[in-house]
């Protein structure tokens, strides 16, 4: 929705896409944005995302835990490439722990 309020959509997206990691099968997967805001909603959501604390789970404000199993960075990294050959755009690439 054009008028919608980007922050309060931002921060609610932010949430459910990284809450336990995106872990468990309720995170948000698919974000669907009308073509007339996408630009300014993802600038929200990028800066959100990035905002993010990355650590160990009992580090005070910590929202970026390492992944539970083995092979989900690999799994994880393939599922991104796929989408950049289908022209996806990746944001907040720096942001990278490997795995």
């Amino acid at each position: 929705m054009p008028d919608a309020d980007f922050d309060v959509a931002a921060a609610q997206c932010t949430l459910g896409a990284t809450s336990y990691n995106g872990q468990r099968c309720t995170a948000i997967k698919l974000i669907m944005v009308h073509e007339a805001v996408a630009d300014a909603f993802v600038e929200r959501l990028a800066k959100r995302i990035a905002a993010l604390k990355v650590g160990l789970p009992w580090e005070e404000g910590v929202a970026i835990t390492p992944l539970p199993e083995e092979k989900k960075p690999k799994y994880l990294e393939e599922l991104i490439a796929d989408a950049l050959e289908k022209g996806a755009v990746l944001r907040n690439a720096d942001r990278g722990g490997g795995t």
